[in-house]
């Protein structure tokens, strides 16, 4: 194993640090401590003594299972974890992050302490200034509960260089590999200023993770992938640890053996490796830099994210990881109409829409055929208390051919009337998109829209199962109080589980969970109005942080613009509200929410479990603050056992454990 010094820490660290986010795990959220911990202790006796965790890693078991592993040895190794809590106003919750951390890691002090995911932005608005979280780290640094001052980093060029510029950290931890090399600048710019240097993501976050005869072609004689891409991070000479999320036995043993063995690339070494990625990226016509001239995309198209995820293919041979990634990107390469409006922004000079559609051969599951897809736009009351919904579908050809003619059927599974129900495009070439509007009336209440497609084209056809849950709201004549908050809404009441929304359960499966919700809005605000059946074993005894151990419910919302709905992502008006009702039945329920925005609710208890009641600002969604005509939408109730054992999961969707994926949210329709 080689050693280094960690910048003006002066700590004498591993150069291959152990990353504590991907130990192999029992359940959903629990580590297995049988593979896990005898894989630490072997990490400590090839040499390695840098151990990164946090809060969250490992669904807020890693900090346990790596305190219980290093307890005997905590002499041996370096300790670093890191706290998320960004709220000055409430430095209460980020002292009990750092005594929680102690007492998990089983330590009497952290060795280096981070500030987790900070910007320069986030250190001026929470850390830095008289009232700001650095001098909270400061008196633990004092009571020597601290030892040194650090922080991971997401973000610009130009923000880690002003935070390097601050002379407050020790260190920082930040992405940089073969395939993201955007932060190079900055990273020596750091090392110049006396930091410590920890690289997370040496193998892109597992996107080089695969070996691959690719690696040779770039690099000569190296075993696999992982292997050049550590060698290419260690060889920096900016660096000093490379942390590698491991998972397995094996995994520990060939990283261990690449560090052991590492011979310097030269800088004729780089300049090869360089020129072979430049020059496969230029013969697979993907030369991209990555300038985001050709942003935004007028139809939602992350082009720099689709040629990224290109290149994985076509430079370096990671053809199943590039499906994968592609299959769970937000702006996909189909989204493309080939308006060609970005040709005129690249400076490159790209074909993009001709590298979009070869992205979409290649990548996209439907490649080969003509299908379509709905996109719900509104709603409002109709005639004779009826409901109509606004739809609009569209039509992507996933070939290179142009077809002359493309007719689409339409055919509701209930009693919906649907108009059109049939249409024809004359034209569409080859990986174009066109879209029809269309109209569906329904009777309320309803909890879900099902519509069958067929799609003829040419002498062949697809047919399309399009299903949505859906659940509208009305608009009151007034607002509500806080003391009216528990009100019940005049809107429709929707009960989960239900046939449309199976309940998941654990293996446990207890027989009496459930919930009803409605909701209603007025100029200023969205309502919640929930009643929960619920045993209530493991209620909230103080106001929750970080990951929550305690019965809550949550509701989920993207109110981006309708065309932006459940493309991925966080921010921006993706955001949720946990509500946890208290154990001490006589104060306020307990409110997280996601975004920092301020959220009425009230809790009250019923004989069965209780009743729940939340404003949400329209403020709260940014943008114009207004209402919106549709957003993206989920619920889920979990409830715990008497020993804080998750025992219920039952969301509105019934799509177990993706709640946080804004693709698979149902949509809330404002009536």
């Amino acid at each position: 194993m080689q050693y280094t010094v960690l910048g003006r820490t002066g700590l004498e660290v591993s150069r291959l640090g152990f990353g504590c986010m991907r130990l192999p795990m029992k359940s959903d959220t629990q580590i297995d401590r049988g593979l896990a911990i005898p894989m630490l202790h072997r990490a400590v006796e090839l040499g390695i003594t840098y151990f990164d965790t946090a809060v969250g890693y490992c669904a807020g078991d890693s900090q346990r299972v790596l305190g219980e592993a290093m307890e005997s040895m905590r002499d041996r190794v370096v300790l670093s974890t890191k706290n998320h809590h960004y709220d000055k106003t409430d430095k209460d919750g980020w002292w009990r992050n750092l005594n929680d951390s102690l007492e998990r890691l089983r330590t009497d002090h952290i060795d280096v302490y981070n500030f987790h995911g900070m910007n320069y932005e986030r250190f001026e608005a929470a850390v830095d200034g008289e009232d700001g979280l650095y001098r909270e780290v400061l008196k633990a640094k004092e009571q020597g509960m601290v030892r040194h001052i650090c922080h991971s980093f997401h973000g610009s060029l130009d923000s880690l260089k002003k935070c390097v510029e601050t002379g407050l950290f020790e260190s920082v931890t930040v992405q940089y590999n073969l395939l993201d090399q955007s932060l190079e600048e900055g990273i020596a710019f750091a090392a110049e200023h006396g930091m410590g240097v920890v690289i997370m993501g040496p193998v892109g976050g597992g996107r080089l993770g695969y070996p691959t005869g690719k690696a040779q072609e770039i690099a000569g004689e190296v075993k696999s992938t992982p292997e050049l891409a550590l060698r290419f991070v260690l060889s920096n000479p900016a660096v000093n640890v490379a942390l590698s999320g491991m998972s397995t036995m094996e995994q520990l043993e060939e990283n261990v053996e690449t560090v052991a063995n590492l011979g310097e690339l030269t800088p004729e070494d780089h300049r090869r490796i360089e020129a072979a990625v430049e020059e496969r990226k230029k013969l697979a016509g993907l030369y991209c830099t990555g300038c985001n001239y050709c942003m935004p995309c007028p139809d939602n198209v992350d082009i720099p994210a689709n040629f990224e995820i290109l290149n994985l293919d076509r430079v370096f041979g990671l053809s199943d990881h590039a499906r994968t990634r592609y299959a769970t990107l937000g702006g996909k390469a189909a989204l493309c109409r080939q308006c060609g409006k970005c040709v005129e922004l690249c400076p490159q000079e790209l074909d993009i829409p001709a590298r979009l559609g070869e992205a979409v051969s290649l990548l996209d599951e439907r490649s080969g055929s003509v299908a379509g897809w709905g996109e719900l736009t509104g709603g409002s009351a109709a005639a004779d208390g009826m409901l109509s919904l606004r739809l609009r579908y569209h039509v992507k050809n996933f070939t290179e051919s142009t077809f002359s003619r493309v007719r689409v059927s339409l055919r509701s599974h209930r009693e919906e009337q649907i108009a059109p129900a049939e249409f024809d495009f004359s034209t569409l070439k080859g990986f174009g998109r066109r879209h029809r509007d269309i109209t569906v009336t329904t009777t309320p209440p309803m909890e879900s829209l099902s519509v069958d497609s067929v799609v003829t084209f040419d002498d062949s056809h697809t047919i399309e199962h399009l299903s949505y849950a859906v659940v509208t709201a009305s608009k009151r004549a007034g607002g509500k109080s806080n003391d009216s908050l528990l009100e019940r809404p005049a809107s429709p009441l929707v009960h989960v589980p239900s046939a449309i929304h199976p309940v998941h359960l654990s293996k446990q499966g207890p027989s009496a969970h459930s919930y009803d919700f409605a909701l209603d809005y007025d100029d200023g605000s969205l309502y919640l109005w929930v009643e929960v059946e619920d045993d209530m074993k493991f209620l909230a005894e103080t106001a929750p942080t970080g990951r929550i151990r305690a019965d809550y419910f949550r509701v989920f919302f993207d109110g981006r613009a309708k065309d932006r709905l459940g493309l991925g992502g966080y921010g921006d008006g993706v955001f949720h509200v946990t509500v946890c009702p208290p154990a001490d039945s006589g104060i306020d329920a307990w409110v997280v929410v996601s975004n920092g925005e301020e959220v009425s609710a009230r809790t009250e208890r019923t004989p069965f479990g209780y009743i729940l009641g939340c404003a949400i600002p329209w403020s709260a969604f940014g943008g114009d603050n207004g209402a919106r005509e549709v957003m993206a939408f989920d619920a889920v109730l979990v409830s715990h056992d008497a020993d804080g054992n998750e025992q219920v999961r039952l969301s509105w969707t019934g799509r177990e454990q993706q709640e946080r994926d804004t693709s698979t949210f149902g949509r809330l329709v404002l009536i």
